[in-house]
């Protein structure tokens, strides 16, 4: 019989450090310059303190007194203002078992989960799942979750990889207040195939000026860089460094709520805005990651123009309630 025992924030337990040491999916498992210890302690940091989340709480699924798998679940603040609908998020369903086990221990785990889910009246949640963690995908595909889009990131590292000597057209800078309203237009054009648009639950609305919100909210905080053509902002690359390393390990990842895009007259700017981004990363940082989603063929033929590497794909998945 499965037993679940329900935790706030904060919870660190030896049965929590437990299933992450032997979770298979860490997001930093193919990381050789960060040992196993650090990328558990990150881990640990990502489900205990998930970045732009509210009232946090992991969920330990026992059997026979001893836990063998955990899942987190959130309120997505600033998602839930934006789309006017109580929306959360499912920030991880780690279990260290053979598929079968996992795959019976995380369904009463995660039928648990939206029982809470609906008393406490959600409309809408997500998760992002690693691609190879079949047993988690096929559950939340069994309990009514969609894949709504595929993430695969690709990594650039300063001391193995060397900026290719392509030719750029545009000039890039970094972001300047007067930049604001140029990139909230093209943000607010630049995206129509995203995960929030192909869900039919979300206000179509919403989803059109969700980029352009966050350009705004974003701009001064992150990394910026700005292509221009006759001084006017035709494109913009924006991201930060990973901030759950901070404080772990002195190994420093930038790549973190990364956005590209480009007016649709300007694909050439696209090549200036990442090569200033990885001039910037060789000089501050080990290494950056890139996302984008699978679908996106032109981001991806972009990165191998630069020789990045591919480090993971994830799956976004979406249930409505």
């Amino acid at each position: 019989m499965i037993e679940i025992i329900s935790a706030r924030a904060g919870t660190v337990s030896d049965d929590i450090k437990r299933l992450i040491s032997g979770y298979r999916y860490n997001d930093l498992r193919s990381y050789g310059e960060i040992n196993k210890e650090h990328q558990e302690a990150c881990l640990l940091k990502q489900i205990s303190d998930p970045a732009g989340c509210k009232n946090n709480r992991i969920l330990l699924a026992k059997v026979n007194d001893t836990a063998r798998a955990l899942a987190s679940l959130s309120l997505l603040e600033w998602d839930t203002g934006h789309f006017g609908i109580k929306m959360g998020g499912i920030g991880h369903i780690i279990s260290a078992d053979n598929y079968e086990k996992e795959s019976e221990i995380k369904d009463g785990l995660l039928s648990f989960l939206l029982d809470i889910c609906r008393e406490e009246r959600f409309r809408h949640l997500s998760c992002k799942i690693d691609v190879e963690d079949l047993s988690g995908i096929h559950i939340l595909k069994k309990n009514g979750f969609k894949i709504m889009d595929t993430i695969v990131t690709f990594v650039f590292k300063p001391k193995k990889h060397k900026i290719p000597s392509l030719r750029t057209i545009y000039k890039v800078r970094r972001y300047k207040d007067e930049d604001l309203a140029s990139l909230m237009e093209i943000a607010g054009r630049s995206f129509s195939q995203d995960r929030f648009h192909l869900d039919p639950f979300i206000p179509k609305d919403r989803a059109d000026s969700l980029y352009s919100e966050w350009i705004k909210n974003n701009s001064r905080a992150d990394t910026v860089f700005v292509a221009l053509k006759a001084d006017k902002p035709v494109g913009f690359f924006t991201h930060r460094p990973c901030k759950y390393l901070q404080g772990i390990s002195d190994y420093r990842i930038m790549g973190e709520g990364a956005l590209m895009a480009v007016a649709p007259y300007a694909k050439g700017a696209i090549v200036g805005l990442m090569k200033s981004m990885l001039e910037d990363v060789t000089l501050n940082y080990d290494c950056v990651e890139c996302p984008t989603r699978l679908s996106n063929r032109e981001a991806i033929r972009l990165f191998q123009r630069f020789n990045l590497d591919f480090i993971r794909a994830k799956h976004t998945l979406h249930k409505c309630l």
